[in-house]
């Protein structure tokens, strides 16, 4: 009895000093038995609160991971193991991540009777791990548009042809934005822009010469808001 009291009195000072959630829930119940200083500082909510209500960390977890979260934590309590990362909700409205992990404490006859878990505040790394995602995506659509001005360029130094010269550079340019309609404008000076050649999906039916008279056709960027808008801000502009 000595002994089991000086290991309790172990794990209290050990689960007071580390800066994780360290808590034991009831394997049948599901009912927090014990947690340490630091549920506070990660989730903001009380030691009291929790151990006055065991189950209300149901209640902290994000409501999209809930679900998924309870049937694995359920899951738990049969095979001992858990390792989930999800959303948690602060007091305040604020959502952090976590990481918990989980290990099973068995009685004497071999039986799940605890699980010993361990909660871990991850918001900064889930953080940076999105912003990677997001600098890889910027960096694949950086390489398409690339790729495609680097086809229609090897196109004007193959063919001069206008009507080669627009095809390709249409199609290329369908590669980073779809779309049913499309013309080749380019600044002429001032307000001034001039369409070379235009191309519609379904095509029209080929004709000689394939861009119809009208083309190069001048037209004036202040009589035109969405060019007009186009040439001040000097990037791409989608419009619904």
């Amino acid at each position: 009895m000595r002994e089991h009291r000086e290991s309790e009195e172990r794990y209290r000072q050990m689960a007071s000093h580390i800066q994780e959630i360290f808590w034991r829930l009831d394997a049948e119940s599901k009912h927090v038995l014990e947690v340490n200083e630091a549920y506070e500082t990660i989730t903001g909510g009380t030691r009291r609160s929790l151990l006055d209500n065991p189950t209300s960390y149901e209640e902290i977890i994000h409501p999209e991971d809930r679900v998924q979260v309870l049937a694995r934590l359920n899951d738990a309590t049969r095979t001992g193991k858990f390792d989930q990362r999800f959303r948690i909700t602060l007091p305040n409205g604020e959502v952090r991540w976590v990481r918990v992990h989980g290990f099973p404490m068995r009685n004497a006859a071999g039986k799940i009777s605890r699980l010993v878990c361990t909660a871990q505040d991850i918001t900064e790394q889930k953080q940076a791990e999105d912003q990677v995602v997001k600098n890889l995506e910027i960096a694949e659509s950086a390489r398409a548009e690339a790729d495609a001005l680097r086809k229609a360029t090897l196109s004007l130094t193959q063919d001069l042809h206008m009507d080669s010269v627009m095809e390709a550079l249409l199609r290329s340019l369908e590669e980073l934005v779809p779309d049913t309609l499309a013309c080749v404008i380019v600044p002429e000076g001032g307000p001034h822009l001039l369409a070379l050649g235009e191309r519609e999906i379904p095509e029209r039916q080929k004709v000689s010469p394939k861009y119809h008279p009208g083309h190069p056709l001048t037209l004036i960027a202040d009589e035109r808001p969405f060019l007009k808008r186009v040439l001040e801000e000097q990037k791409s502009v989608f419009e619904v």
